[in-house]
């Protein structure tokens, strides 16, 4: 019999395996939870970083909304001073200057970006464009009250639907924009059909007598709409939720690598503009202890509120007697898909490229001055020497190139096709009639306009040869320029919201990106 005793190490050999393995599973388990923790560490830092991204480039946007808006008030002023200094370098003459203070164009700051963006150092970049709603077709003008209009006006929806996307993926023929145009004015109707039965009307669309039935609120019959205009669109958004419109024709889309403006860009529906006095609205606390005695006799806080009031409903009659210029279309801003709408059959598109080409001259004089000042300056140019008669041959040069830049605006609509047909030695080949229903559509002026900021932090392709958009965020606001009895106004229509923009950096009016391949650089007008 075997009486040699156990060595410790034997009888615990099971349990230090066990140990290990326990050991080995805690480690995990503190592995998992340092990575998971380290995981929510890196989420909600990204998330502050994002937080605070957003923040500063809404306050960016808001400061660039502010310098847009005082560019477009004091383009307004200068209609009333033309020659204050901030005009045009090239129009600052007694003739040029009229025509210009009295037109919205392309010679307005407004228009250039450029101008418009202010320096933002290495950081964020800013973008900021300005968009003209009167160079637009209203879309509410299909259901004018004037029967003829509204004929004519559904003909030109239905023309712009037809040759806005032709040549693409997207084009919509002749029939698809009768569809459309069918479907829109079921929409207005209210006989959505399928699907849409159950989609709830908003309350500013709701007739008095839906009103009533709901008991949910009292409303004075003045302060609502008859029930034949509670389905009109309240914006181009609603567009989508009819059968054959897509969010790219809508917005826009990139093919081919080119981008094609949407709908958006060539219809609206804030250009016909009324603003009506305010509705009258029963004094619930007329009744009431507080608006006896001091109130009666013009003291006290009655007689302050009273006094306030008074300022403010003259201020109301100021502005009631102002509006837009009933849908409107300026000829000055106006894209050439939307002179092709708007335009009978008997004109031809030859000629409407010609009003184009006319006005593309501003662009082109404007860039041969800036080119032919940084060449004076790069020779040591001026009037430095002291020379009177220099200084005089310098102002007698800049007086004519301010009268050739300023005949490229019209002053008129009615003088589009003798401008044009002067400056090309041209004759269109179209008659009175035709002519005059084209530029019956049209004026020389704008109050209503969108404002569109990039803020976006600079960054390149992977080759580092081309910068890209990088982080960005769109934003937009829409305001009414009207002008009051004694400065200009501004009235918010649409408040700065983000928004999606498909368009690229080569896509943009100014081209912001350094691009060496030349089919970037194709845009379509």
């Amino acid at each position: 019999m075997d009486t040699k005793p156990r060595t410790r190490l034997d009888g615990d050999r099971g349990q230090q395996g066990a140990a290990l393995l326990l050991a080995l599973f805690v480690l995990m388990v503190l592995l998992v939870v340092a990575v998971q923790v380290r995981f929510a560490a890196r989420v909600e830092a990204d998330f502050s970083q994002l937080a605070l991204q957003s923040s500063t480039m809404g306050r960016l946007a808001d400061a660039a909304r502010q310098q847009a808006l005082s560019t477009l008030l004091m383009d307004l002023e200068n209609s009333e001073d033309p020659g204050a200094d901030t005009a045009h370098p090239l129009a600052s003459a007694a003739g040029a200057a009229d025509i210009v203070s009295q037109t919205d164009s392309t010679l307005d700051e407004w228009t250039d970006s450029t101008a418009l963006a202010p320096a933002m150092g290495d950081g964020l970049t800013l973008f900021i464009e300005v968009v003209d709603e009167d160079s637009k077709i209203n879309l509410l003008g299909m259901w004018t009250e004037d029967e003829d209009t509204r004929e004519d006006a559904r003909e030109i929806v239905q023309r712009l639907l037809d040759i806005a996307f032709e040549g693409t993926s997207r084009d919509l023929s002749y029939s698809d924009a009768t569809d459309i145009i069918d479907r829109l004015d079921d929409w207005v109707k209210g006989r959505r059909g399928g699907s849409y039965e159950d989609i709830p009307v908003p309350k500013l669309k709701k007739s008095a007598e839906e009103s009533d039935e709901e008991g949910a609120f009292e409303l004075i019959e003045s302060t609502l709409i008859d029930d034949e205009d509670k389905n009109y669109p309240l914006s181009l958004g609603e567009l989508l939720l009819i059968e054959g419109v897509e969010p790219g024709h809508l917005n826009g889309f990139v093919e081919n690598d080119v981008f094609h403006p949407g709908l958006a860009e060539y219809l609206t529906t804030w250009s016909n503009l009324e603003l009506l006095p305010p509705p009258t609205e029963e004094d619930v606390f007329a009744s009431s202890p507080f608006a006896q005695g001091p109130s009666a006799s013009g003291g006290g806080f009655g007689g302050e509120d009273a006094d306030a009031e008074a300022e403010a409903e003259e201020e109301r009659e100021e502005l009631t007697a102002q509006a837009t210029y009933d849908g409107l279309v300026n000829i000055n801003t106006a894209r050439l898909t939307v002179l092709r709408a708007i335009a009978r059959q008997e004109i031809p598109v030859s000629s409407l490229e010609l009003i184009e080409e006319f006005r593309e001259k501003i662009d082109e004089l404007e860039s041969e001055n800036a080119t032919a000042s940084g060449m004076f300056e790069d020779l040591g140019g001026g009037n430095s020497s002291g020379n009177p008669e220099d200084g005089q041959d310098g102002q007698e040069g800049e007086e004519d190139g301010e009268d050739e830049i300023a005949k490229y605006v019209f002053a008129d609509p009615g003088e589009v096709f003798n401008k044009v047909e002067e400056e090309f030695n041209v004759a269109i080949n179209a008659d009175d009639l035709a002519k005059d229903e084209f530029i019956r559509w049209f004026s020389v002026q704008s109050q209503v306009f969108t404002v569109k900021i990039l803020v976006r932090e600079p960054s390149t392709d992977i080759r580092g040869t081309r910068e890209t958009m990088g982080p960005h965020r769109w934003y937009r606001t829409t305001v009414w320029r009207m002008v009051g009895s004694d400065r200009p106004r501004m009235i918010t229509l649409m408040p700065l919201e983000p928004y999606h923009d498909p368009r690229r950096l080569v896509d943009l009016p100014e081209d912001l990106s350094d691009i060496s391949d030349e089919r970037f650089l194709d845009r379509p007008r």
